[in-house]
């Protein structure tokens, strides 16, 4: 007797959603979404683009990842539960970031 066609076994379903996770996560991010100025004025975009290099390692504001990461996980989560939730986070300007915005995904 052959299994009905909608039977699949759980394993084989799990390595099928692990699949399309990680394809969708692929299309969606790639290497990471990074904005480049294009303001028209060459030192102000270099200022911009140099600014945006220095910040990311340190957008998370719970402090495990960078921009990427984020992206990642939000992306992921977006997937997963339909929705993401984040948060920007204004700093003072005591804490010493080269720009006063972090993120945090709750």
């Amino acid at each position: 007797m052959q299994p009905e066609p909608a039977m699949i076994d759980e394993k084989t379903a799990k390595r099928g959603l692990a699949l399309v996770f990680s394809t969708l996560l692929l299309d969606i991010v790639g290497s990471g979404i990074i904005p480049r100025a294009a303001t028209g004025d060459t030192k102000l975009d270099e200022s911009v683009n140099r600014l945006w290099e220095i910040w990311s390692p340190l957008a998370d504001a719970d402090g495990q990842l960078d921009i990427l990461g984020l992206q990642t996980l939000a992306v992921r989560e977006m997937i997963e539960a339909g929705e993401v939730l984040l948060r920007r986070r204004p700093r003072r300007a005591a804490d010493g970031l080269p720009l006063p915005l972090q993120v945090q995904e709750i």
